[in-house]
């Protein structure tokens, strides 16, 4: 089976009644139904060390102590997946058209994910090639530090990520390192779109929050000084940021 070679042994959906297999009641929400937590939230904070056992995910609360600054919240737009109006994409101080105002947030989900053609746009744009398996890669490491930052607008709330959060360094057989950007294209059957993903690329610089009760979700920059085991230092110096925008 599919979990044969993995280190895990199944799934625990985490996602709405809607789009259970045969409408069974989520986990999450029968504990609540049942009285074990009083506040129907849990909330996920990802290590950016890889092999780190420092993750962690909390029932019923979210911890402080694993965040900086406020908590930016907006309402879901559909309560399938955790599911949001997208307001906007930016690759450095410009608009960039990812083609879907959609977007969701998902742990399950390793990589960024936007519509082919988008990611296409965006890899031109960035100077990498596409190889197979739709990804796109420097062949020598560009300075990051040169590279654009990308950010995804979320209730006039804009979220940043720098070049070594979404760009990953790798090393090549004969020496040397190579890039890969962690964003790949993803489109839905002809006639049915699918949310921009905001997977663990993103989730890994943001604390996550996620309200059953008053379907929301909650967003502020993960506090790796929290870490309860000695790690080694970040990816990256620069952590990524949070500006409200003005409203029109």
């Amino acid at each position: 089976t599919t979990f044969n070679d993995v280190k895990f042994d199944g799934l625990m959906g985490l996602g709405w009644q809607s789009i259970a297999v045969d409408r069974v009641t989520p986990v999450f929400n029968d504990a609540v139904a049942q009285g074990v937590f009083k506040d129907p939230t849990f909330a996920f904070f990802l290590s950016d060390q890889p092999g780190e056992s420092d993750s962690e995910l909390t029932f019923g609360a979210y911890d402080e102590n694993r965040f900086t600054g406020d908590v930016y919240w907006a309402p879901l737009s559909d309560a399938t997946y955790w599911e949001f109006q997208l307001d906007g994409f930016m690759l450095g101080n410009d608009s960039f058209d990812l083609g879907n105002n959609r977007g969701m947030l998902d742990t399950g989900t390793s990589l960024l994910t936007a519509p082919a053609a988008a990611v296409k746009r965006l890899g031109a744009a960035l100077g990498c090639t596409f190889i197979e398996q739709g990804l796109c890669v420097w062949e020598t490491c560009p300075d990051l530090t040169k590279v654009p930052s990308i950010s995804y607008v979320i209730n006039n709330v804009q979220f940043e990520l720098y070049a070594e959060d979404y760009i990953k360094q790798v090393p090549k057989k004969d020496g040397g390192q190579a890039c890969l950007l962690e964003m790949q294209g993803m489109d839905g059957p002809p006639g049915h779109s699918i949310p921009v993903i905001l997977g663990d690329v993103f989730l890994r610089g943001y604390y996550s929050i996620y309200s059953v009760g008053t379907k929301e979700i909650g967003l502020a920059v993960a506090n790796y000084d929290s870490s309860k085991t000695v790690q080694a230092a970040p990816r990256s110096a620069r952590r990524p940021r949070i500006t409200r925008l003005r409203a029109h």
